[in-house]
């Protein structure tokens, strides 16, 4: 331990209330303090026990950019160069406040040393809004944390060298934890548990019309998997189609997909695992060539899982892709036991939505045809966004839904004339979180007309501004979603109707316009003028 302390006497500033070191070659990360102005060790403990304790004292929004910026990708990638990162953690007194750290890789005899110092850096944060009021919710929050953690422990297990009867014993010690802890587990466990050890030989799909990278990936995993390869985006589809249908279904582990091939690309192929909720299911990775930096941003936007450079590194594609699919198949076998175990939530959630459709019908229905109309202009007038016909349509229905997080407001702020309260206006600021989350989580597993990305991000987003105003996030210019900026506007369009009373179509249309560069983006704008008085045709065939 005296080499740690030379390493920290080195870097410790008298500013920093704490500091963190990760021996990374050991798994083992030491946090140390000042006592009486001399530097002591105060615990240690494994990197992985760390990260999970983690979850209970950093705000959880701030959990996910805390674990990256400890990663070792992330510090390499770095440079030599420090991370800082600002974030909300809970201190002694039960209340958050914020710190900084700062964050520097190291070596000491050959090995990496992560160096993380600590400061405190402001009050309580007053914005931080607890939004698990009811005692479903908590045990719901602590339900899930309990399944992530599970997820973290079986995935080691499953990706290191022990015997599978080894592994097997480990897994049911794990959820017989979860069944401890939470008796309602039980049933779906014995539904579903198997499938996290099932020995069954499942499926990778090669998607490419090089034959040389096909037989390349196929030897690579031809031990474990069986594989099918097709020469186009058409004869992919065709197959993910009649799979579907099929009494004898293939299980399907891992797609690999090239972009650029003859009859149908490879975002054609994209845009169907997309809106056939594969992306979700199994990991897709890019087979990647010399693409440029638009064409890269464009596949990463689909939520694809990786992305391999040619030429290939047989054993990092074989360790990355092991991982990827044990991963998603963790995944989803603990989210169908999470859907099973919480059937009265979600029954109580559509009951909520079913209300949203029955009260909102006429608003609903002109939400939609605005959109349409305004996502088709803007198709025209910006090609560069690659609006297709199959999306306008997913974009108008899900704008339809922009509103769904107002039933998780109270009515007295809903309705409340004059001026809100810190307090109410947090809680408003949280109806796009929540009803992003109950898009999410429910309404996009049953409703077939939407699409899960669009219908979130409208939610979400459609209170932000173009100018930054806006909020829950406060974002800017093209950071905003497209979907939520074009929706935004209908959604405006619509509010100003059934407010101005006489309607006067004119300056509807000019409040709208004066906003171009504030509210709303000018290029959404300008197509908006353009179809205004279909807006207004619209409005009175709906009348």
């Amino acid at each position: 331990m005296s080499n740690y302390n030379e390493i920290v006497e080195k870097v410790i500033k008298s500013n920093y209330c704490n500091v963190l070191l990760i021996d990374v070659f050991n798994d083992k990360i030491y946090k140390y303090k000042f006592d009486n102005n001399n530097l002591v060790e105060d615990s240690q403990q494994s990197y992985m026990d760390y990260l999970n304790k983690c979850r209970s004292f950093i705000y959880q929004n701030d959990i996910d950019d805390y674990v990256e910026s400890l990663s070792l990708s992330a510090l390499e990638k770095a440079n030599g160069n420090k991370l800082v990162l600002n974030y909300k953690m809970l201190d002694n007194d039960g209340k958050y406040y914020l710190y900084n750290n700062v964050i520097k890789l190291c070596e000491l005899d050959g090995q990496k040393i992560v160096v993380v110092l600590v400061s405190k850096t402001g009050d309580v944060e007053n914005k931080i809004v607890n939004t698990l009021e009811s005692n479903i919710e908590v045990k719901l929050s602590k339900m899930v944390d309990c399944v992530g953690l599970a997820i973290l422990k079986i995935h080691n297990i499953m990706n290191n060298d022990s015997n599978f009867s080894s592994k097997k014993e480990y897994i049911n010690s794990i959820l017989s934890n979860m069944i401890n802890e939470f008796p309602e587990f039980n049933d779906a466990l014995n539904n579903n548990a198997i499938n996290l050890y099932d020995n069954e030989k499942a499926t990778i799909m090669i998607i490419d019309d090089d034959k040389v990278t096909c037989g390349l990936i196929k030897k690579i995993f031809d031990k474990d998997y069986d594989t099918i390869v097709v020469n186009n985006g058409r004869e992919a589809i065709d197959y993910l189609k009649d799979n579907e249908h099929s009494s004898f279904k293939v299980n399907l582990a891992c797609i690999f997909l090239d972009l650029l091939m003859p009859v149908l690309d490879g975002f054609s192929v994209l845009d169907y695992l997309n809106n056939n909720n594969y992306l979700n299911k199994l990991p897709v990775i890019i087979i990647s060539g010399n693409y440029d930096k638009d064409t890269r941003n464009k596949a990463y936007s689909y939520q694809i899982a990786d992305m391999l450079e040619k030429p290939f590194n047989v054993q990092v594609v074989r360790h990355r892709i092991e991982n990827l699919i044990n991963l998603y198949r963790l995944s989803n076998s603990f989210n169908n036991i999470m859907f099973e175990q919480h059937k009265e939530l979600k029954s109580i959630i559509s009951a909520l939505i079913d209300s949203y459709e029955i009260d909102n019908a006429v608003c609903m229905k002109m939400i939609k045809k605005y959109t349409h109309s305004l996502t088709l202009q803007v198709s025209v007038d910006y090609p560069e966004y690659n609006i297709n016909s199959n999306m306008i349509d997913k974009i108008a229905n899900s704008a339809m839904y922009y509103g769904i997080g107002n039933y998780t407001l109270p009515k007295s702020v809903l309705y409340k004339k004059g001026m809100y309260t810190e307090k109410e206006r947090s809680l408003i600021k949280m109806v796009n979180v929540n009803g992003g989350s109950i898009i999410k989580h429910v309404l996009a597993k049953n409703n077939t007309f939407i699409d899960a990305r669009y219908c979130y991000d409208i939610a979400r987003y459609y209170n932000e501004r173009y100018d930054g105003s806006g909020y829950p996030e406060g974002l800017s210019g093209s950071s905003i979603p497209l979907v939520a900026q074009i929706a935004s506007l209908a959604i405006e369009y619509c509010n100003l109707i059934n407010t101005i009373t006489p309607v006067d179509y004119d300056r509807v249309s000019s409040l709208i316009i004066m906003e171009s560069g504030k509210k709303f983006s000018p290029k959404i704008v300008e197509s908006f003028k353009k179809v205004k008085s279909e807006f207004e045709e619209m409005t009175k065939v709906g009348e």
